[in-house]
Formats: C-alpha cells, sequence, structure tokens
C-alpha cells in the first residue's frame, strides 16, 4: 500500500512498503537528529534540513528518475516496432 509524504521541495513523495519497511529502522530515524546546514539554523530557524528529510528528497527523485528512464524506455521500444512495420 505505501505511503504519501508531503515535501515542499519535491510536491508528492510516494514511498512503497520496501522503503517504508527501510524508513521505519532505528538506524533510519536516527537521521532526523542530524542537521544537514549543520548551525545553520542558528542563523535561520526556518531551516530544517537534516540528513532524515535529505534522504527522503533522494529517494523521491530517484523514483521519479526510474521511472522516467523506464517509460522513455518503453516508449523506444514502441517507436521503434511502428517504424519498422512502416
Amino acid at each position: 500500500m505505501g505511503k504519501i509524504i508531503r515535501d515542499p521541495i519535491h510536491s508528492i513523495i510516494k514511498i512503497d512498503d520496501t522503503a517504508l519497511r527501510l524508513i521505519d529502522t532505528y538506524a533510519f530515524q536516527r537521521l532526523r537528529r542530524i542537521r544537514q546546514l549543520g548551525i545553520g539554523w542558528m542563523v535561520y530557524p526556518a531551516a530544517e534540513h537534516s540528513r532524515f528529510t535529505h534522504s527522503l528528497g533522494v529517494y523521491g527523485m530517484g523514483r521519479s528518475v526510474m521511472l522516467w528512464r523506464t517509460l522513455s524506455r518503453a516508449w523506444a521500444a514502441v517507436s521503434s516496432t511502428r517504424i519498422c512495420r512502416l
């Protein structure tokens, strides 16, 4: 079934069950405490960038790239089939 997460940068991130099991591990949850910007959040309090949120964004982007790659290969296969028939 998975889960849907709303991200301010990447909009909607769909997480499948396999990734959700990984995210629910203790080691992955510890990433919430590691700040991506170091002490920059003291200067910019709204800049909440943890390794956890960064990892979710990377997962979402990686999933989008793989989906795009799969669809473009399928389209190329269909296009080459149609060209051969002409």
